[in-house]
């Protein structure tokens, strides 16, 4: 059986919440548990209902108290020590295989003596002109350096991490902050150190959520979660950060996807134009990971 656990929240929004729960249960291997919670009206309960069980997860309706307080109730019905996807509506699973080379990676890593508290995957993310995956470092140090400075965010769909610590650390009990994500990944970093890295694309980012749309209001809140987390050094990196997040504003909302693609090359943006259904995983990582994710599960936006 599988240690991994995905918890899903959705409101009014049965599309997205189908084509999330589809992308869980095709997995070659299911998770342990899939928790979906909804905080739709009376009148789309049980349509949201059904979407989930249909598709073999368990259904828990929420008075709506924001996205965080949502999935501080999935994690309620997680196991200490199962690790836990946050896989809303709206994101998907790359592949057919996520669960199944996340749990791999797992095994591999755990063979080499590490104690994998977090982790973080490839995520491919759309801003409505082209997909690409986001910024991803070379190794678990790098990738904390990155976060820590605020030169790259999280995109919690792609992060793999125990219960346990995510419970300890209270965090989703400050419901007020936007970027309590980026904020569990400081938290994270900060008490058991940098983040294992999954060489594999895990799962699809819709850009176009409340963070996506609000960059300058994003950083102003990672800026606090640095302070919060880190202290006063932590707020050093807030210009660069505002640099990052006016060059990538003014990229999405560029004349065309080509301006995209090439000042992300420039920038450093790990910026690839990708094809309905290709195979992310296609090319080998090294001897010990040679998979490929065997399907992507994604219909990407025209």
């Amino acid at each position: 059986m599988s240690r991994i656990s995905v918890v899903t929240i959705c409101m009014e929004n049965p599309k997205e919440l189908a084509l999330t729960c589809q992308s869980v249960s095709r997995q070659t291997i299911r998770p342990r548990r899939h928790i979906v919670v909804d905080s739709s009206s009376s009148e789309n309960q049980e349509v949201m209902r059904s979407i989930a069980e249909s598709n073999g997860a368990a259904y828990y309706w929420l008075e709506p108290s924001g996205t965080y307080g949502a999935m501080a109730r999935g994690l309620e019905e997680l196991a200490q020590h199962d690790y836990v996807i946050f896989l809303n509506a709206t994101d998907r699973f790359a592949g057919k295989r996520t669960i199944e080379l996340a749990e791999r990676c797992l095994h591999l890593l755990e063979n080499d003596g590490a104690n994998v508290v977090w982790g973080i995957g490839k995520t491919v993310v759309s801003d409505q002109r082209v997909p690409y995956f986001l910024r991803f470092a070379g190794s678990g140090e790098k990738m904390w350096r990155m976060l820590s400075r605020g030169s790259v965010g999280i995109a919690h769909p792609s992060m793999v991490a125990l219960v346990w610590p995510i419970r300890d650390s209270g965090i989703f009990e400050r419901r007020w902050d936007v970027s309590l994500d980026y904020e569990l990944s400081l938290e994270l970093g900060k008490k058991y150190g940098p983040p294992a890295l999954f060489p594999f694309a895990v799962s699809y980012y819709d850009q176009n959520g409340g963070s996506g749309q609000k960059p300058f209001i994003t950083l102003v809140s990672k800026s606090k979660a640095r302070f919060r987390v880190l202290g006063i050094r932590g707020t050093l990196a807030v210009a660069p950060s505002l640099l990052w997040a006016a060059l990538r504003f003014l990229i999405r909302k560029g004349p065309s996807g080509s301006i995209t693609r090439t000042l992300g090359a420039l920038l450093g943006w790990e910026r690839l134009a990708l094809e309905p259904n290709e195979h992310f995983c296609s090319m080998r990582i090294d001897k010990d990971f040679p998979d490929c994710c065997d399907q992507a599960l994604i219909n990407f936006p025209a």
